[in-house]
């Protein structure tokens, strides 16, 4: 029962299949559909502070960042993935600086009233620049795959080769997300945001910042279908009596959160059934 993570557990897969002559797996989608969470900046929120944290009944005793979180209902209406904007208060920003006069006179020139108010509220100290960190889940693609490279690691086993693109609902999503947390900025009146030109133009995503977070996804994907799943919904791989995945190789979609608790819960419920089917069986 391999065990071994989002990249691992499909090595070791089609590492099996080539040693088989092709004759284990049939024609699983072995590697296929795999995922990473994506973590960007993607903007700047200029923020009313005590204003900001009276409207998200919060305050700065315990943290000094937040999370937000869209919909089910905007997920579907705008058909974008899950995701959270980390919005994070600091008096000072340390690695982050950011230049408020500029905003608030960039601001100025396009929304003057708002601007006004804005540059108000900064010369009594009230206003600060928020960097907007977003994680959101990516779209299931089967051209997203682990392979096998030609090159072996000091086992004799090939090294893995990892294929990973983007789709435009991977920019559409952190799009949308900010669009929105904007517009209830602007309808609570507590601060307007600046988003960066990567959500809209065609451009890379940007390479000097984090461009994964090491939640390896996908690649032994759970579904009923053995076209484009590998397990079914007891991680059990199609058409092999005997042989069980563990971990987030068997994610069929990514969520934005940390996928710990998830692999945690799936090796636990995993558990149960083995050792029912060994009782079973006694």
């Amino acid at each position: 029962m391999p065990c071994c993570g989002g990249i691992e557990n499909a090595r070791l897969l089609l590492w099996s299949k080539v040693r088989n002559n092709n004759g284990l797996f049939g024609n699983l989608p072995l590697g296929r559909y795999w995922m990473e969470h994506l973590p960007f900046r993607v903007g700047d929120a200029l923020l009313a502070v005590d204003r900001f944290l009276a409207a998200i009944r919060m305050d700065l005793s315990y943290r000094d960042y937040f999370f937000f979180s869209p919909t089910a209902a905007l997920m579907s209406r705008a058909n974008i993935g899950n995701a959270s904007i980390h919005v994070i208060i600091r008096k000072r920003l340390k690695s982050d600086s950011i230049n408020v006069k500029q905003l608030v006179e960039s601001l100025l020139c396009v929304a003057p009233t708002v601007g006004t108010r804005i540059a108000h509220w900064m010369n009594k100290r009230l206003v600060c620049v928020s960097p907007i960190r977003m994680v959101w889940e990516q779209v299931p693609m089967s051209e997203n795959r682990i392979a096998l490279d030609a090159v072996r690691d000091s086992f004799g086993i090939p090294r893995p080769l990892v294929y990973w693109t983007k789709s435009d609902q991977d920019r559409r999503t952190p799009r949308t997300c900010t669009e929105t947390f904007g517009e209830y900025l602007i309808t609570q009146d507590i601060g307007r945001v600046a988003r960066r030109p990567f959500l809209y133009e065609d451009i890379p995503f940007p390479t000097n910042d984090q461009i994964g977070w090491g939640h390896h996804m996908g690649g032994t994907r759970m579904g009923s279908d053995p076209t484009d799943s590998v397990v079914n919904s007891d991680c059990k791989v199609h058409g092999i009596e005997n042989l069980y995945i563990g971990g987030s190789s068997v994610f069929r979609t990514g969520g934005h959160a940390n996928p710990t608790l998830t692999i945690v819960q799936l090796a636990l419920r995993l558990a149960d059934l083995l050792h029912a089917r060994k009782s079973n069986s006694a």
